[in-house]
């Protein structure tokens, strides 16, 4: 019976699986914990990444040059020729209209000082106009006669033209020349019916026509202006004395021109070519369409073109023209343009 009882007991304490058994089975009732992470959160951190290394790949070779704008105008290279009233008086003729050529000499005007009517006054310039004309005519045909005499020379030695034929041609010589003489002599006559004439001082194309017929002109008024032969324009600029510092020829400018608004026919280049060395004040523009209110340098700077494409067609600039320039200046990557300020601050506590 004894030995039963310990059979059982010891059948009680023994247990059905192993120890390392139980070890493996305990702690298992939930199974493996999973960190679960949305797909979206994934997408943001790594768009995120990206966009800051895009960032500072831009800061790093992204590039911008700093700009000063300043206003001007168009004038020809070699100047602008206004021509003035001597003295006061009538306009009574004008022989010219804008954009013809003339050449140095040319009769442009025709002011009397005198107090006639201007219908009596203008019988003087239409019979001045009539002789200059016959004058030219006569200067044609001697010019003609005198490089065709020594031809008609050899033809008479030659017998091939008879003896009064020849001198047939020499008095039709002789006689223009006489013609040449009268009709300078009356040219004389009529203009001593007006005061003075105003004429070309060179050869060019007429820009603007100020005075007109009938007008009464002061003394020292403009009359008329000439763009000189073979001339360019280029842009002046005035450039205040605050931003010039940094100015220097060869900086690429770009134009836009009021009269041609930019947001619809685009920026024009340009290039620095000169600045002046000497100061201007505002009231040295006081007769230009440009109001500054500061000292100010003037910029001159060279076009690329001398015309502006519009509508699929180029259209020719003109002096006077109102412009807008931006001088683009220094240029560095963006990241200095930002860290400016730190090396400025720095600056200014070691000195």
């Amino acid at each position: 019976m004894i030995n039963e009882e310990n059979k059982d007991q010891d059948s009680q304490q023994t247990p059905l699986f192993r120890k390392e058994v139980l070890q493996i089975k305990k702690g298992n009732y939930f199974g493996k914990t999973l960190i679960v992470t949305p797909i979206s959160f994934s997408a943001w951190s790594f768009g995120l990444f990206f966009v800051a290394v895009a960032v500072i790949l831009f800061l790093y070779f992204g590039e911008y040059a700093k700009r000063h704008e300043a206003k001007g105008m168009l004038v020809p290279d070699k100047g602008l020729i206004t021509l003035y009233a001597s003295t006061n008086g009538t306009v009574i003729k004008r022989f010219v209209q804008q954009g013809e050529e003339v050449q140095k000499g040319q009769l442009l005007y025709l002011i009397s000082t005198e107090q006639e009517a201007v219908t009596e006054q203008s019988l003087f310039a239409q019979q001045i106009e009539l002789l200059e004309k016959q004058i030219e005519v006569q200067k044609s045909r001697i010019a003609m006669y005198e490089k065709n005499a020594a031809g008609y020379k050899d033809l008479l030695k030659k017998r091939y033209i008879s003896e009064p034929e020849y001198q047939k041609r020499q008095d039709e010589y002789l006689a223009a020349k006489l013609a040449l003489h009268t009709f300078e002599k009356d040219l004389a006559q009529a203009k001593g019916g007006v005061d003075y004439a105003i004429r070309a001082p060179g050869d060019g194309v007429v820009s603007a026509l100020i005075a007109m017929v009938g007008d009464h002109v002061a003394e020292e008024a403009p009359l008329v202006s000439i763009i000189p032969k073979d001339s360019v324009l280029e842009g002046v600029l005035f450039v205040p004395t605050s931003q010039v510092g940094f100015v220097k020829p060869g900086q690429k400018v770009l134009l836009k021109y009021v009269a041609y608004p930019y947001q619809q026919f685009g920026l024009y280049e340009s290039t620095i070519n000169r600045i002046d060395k000497s100061i201007l004040t505002p009231q040295d523009v006081r007769g230009l369409p440009i109001k500054m209110e500061e000292g100010f340098y003037r910029v001159i700077v060279t076009l690329q073109q001398q015309t502006v494409m519009a509508y699929g067609k180029p259209h020719p600039l003109t002096a006077g023209m109102l412009l807008e320039g931006a001088i683009l200046g220094e240029k560095r990557s963006i990241w200095q343009w930002v860290m400016e300020p730190i090396y400025s601050l720095k600056g200014s506590f070691k000195s």
